[in-house]
């Protein structure tokens, strides 16, 4: 069986860490043998993907300095586990594994991009550094450039990669696991003390600038003036009591009695299925998995209009300029005040859309055409209408 090498800066949990995950979880369907590399540490994703039987290393290098010899240190590595290919996540990474596997002659090497905006208020010059030597040497290093969503396609080929190495693979949702639960949300307001009656939204992301908590509790705190009701979840790494800029901000906007801090969560499929509304409120993006997959699990959601968010809800949630706290509230006050019955149809329609574009199967079959040497080049497709507030 072939063997692919993954290589990633980091192993923390985050988007491209999640679909690393669920390769690994398939890598019997995908017909290839797996192992991992982290630049930095094992980290927590590193923990689960051990879990599944995968071989997870951290060099303990920090990737962002790129030390003077990690990329020896790597090919040295690479060279030991004679993999058919090195599949690479995040442009340091790339920069670094794709230098390290030609060194050690793996036939094959492949990147991952995930990000969307490579301005200077979005990335640090560092990154934008790494990035800048990516396209330089995106037309010879590597075989395909893989991008999760349309919007890091066009991106990258105006900054400089070339573009006949870019090729779309969407991010996939295990369906299965990710579905509607008519009772998720009674057994969240019963496990959170609330009342029948409250409305749950719900914010699933790490704790990061792009993910615009700051902009997302100034709209919830309006949210909160105008409907009684309205509870804001929110979860993910470094989401919980203990981080001090978060607390501060809920007690800036006297949230504190409407918003509950559930941290990193490995239930994810029942508390996407346990939201009323789900919100992605940030402001960079690629092809947000947690938004594809509260749809797979039934419930609209609100969302910024960056990346690729627009074609992934399609007509069944609402768009919200980003970084406009009083927009992205008058599009959770739009969706909460349709009736029960259109919120139910829009978040069927939702799931559809996740069962027809986003389902896990499709994403294996691009990556195993992918690993058998054929990507599948990205074709532009008309960005679906969505309903704005």
């Amino acid at each position: 069986m072939p063997h692919v090498l993954h290589v990633i800066t980091a192993l923390p949990v985050g988007g491209a860490q999640s679909q690393l995950y669920e390769l690994a979880r398939h890598r019997t369907a995908l017909g290839v043998d797996m192992s991992v590399v982290s630049l930095a540490e094992r980290g927590p994703m590193g923990e689960r993907l051990a879990a599944l039987g995968v071989a997870v290393e951290g060099l303990g290098m920090r990737p962002a300095r790129l030390e003077p010899g990690s990329c020896w240190r790597l090919a040295r590595l690479i060279r030991r586990r004679r993999p058919d290919a090195v599949q690479t996540w995040l442009y340091h990474a790339d920069l670094v594994g794709g230098l390290a596997a030609r060194a050690a002659g793996v036939p094959r090497v492949y990147w991952n991009i995930r990000q969307t905006d490579l301005s200077s208020a979005a990335c640090r010059w560092g990154t934008r550094a790494v990035a800048r030597a990516c396209a330089w040497l995106s037309a010879s290093l590597p075989d395909a450039i893989v991008c999760n969503s349309q919007a890091a396609l066009g991106v990258h080929a105006a900054f400089g990669y070339a573009s006949g190495r870019l090729c779309l693979i969407d991010n996939g949702v295990d369906l299965e696991r990710f579905r509607p639960d008519p009772d998720a949300g009674a057994r969240l307001r019963q496990s959170l003390a609330l009342p029948a009656g409250s409305r749950l939204i719900g914010l699933a992301a790490r704790y990061h600038p792009h993910k615009d908590h700051a902009g997302f509790l100034a709209a919830a705190a309006a949210v909160a003036r105008a409907r009684a009701d309205a509870v804001f979840v929110l979860c993910g790494e470094d989401v919980d009591e203990g981080n001090a800029a978060l607390a501060a901000l809920i007690a800036r906007h006297d949230l504190a009695r409407r918003v509950r801090l559930l941290g990193s969560r490995t239930d994810m499929p029942g508390l996407l299925a346990a939201f009323d509304l789900a919100v992605s409120a940030s402001f960079s993006e690629g092809s947000p998995n947690a938004l594809i997959e509260a749809m797979a699990a039934g419930t609209p959601c609100v969302a910024t209009d960056v990346g690729d968010c627009a074609r992934v809800l399609g007509d069944t949630g609402w768009l919200a300029p980003a970084q406009d706290p009083p927009a992205l509230a008058a599009a959770l006050l739009s969706a909460l005040a349709v009736p029960t019955a259109e919120r139910a149809r829009r978040g069927a329609a939702a799931r559809r859309r996740a069962e027809d574009r986003f389902a896990i199967d499709a994403m294996l079959r691009a990556y195993a055409r992918l690993y058998a040497g054929y990507p599948a080049l990205a074709t532009p497709t008309p960005t679906a209408s969505t309903s704005r507030p």
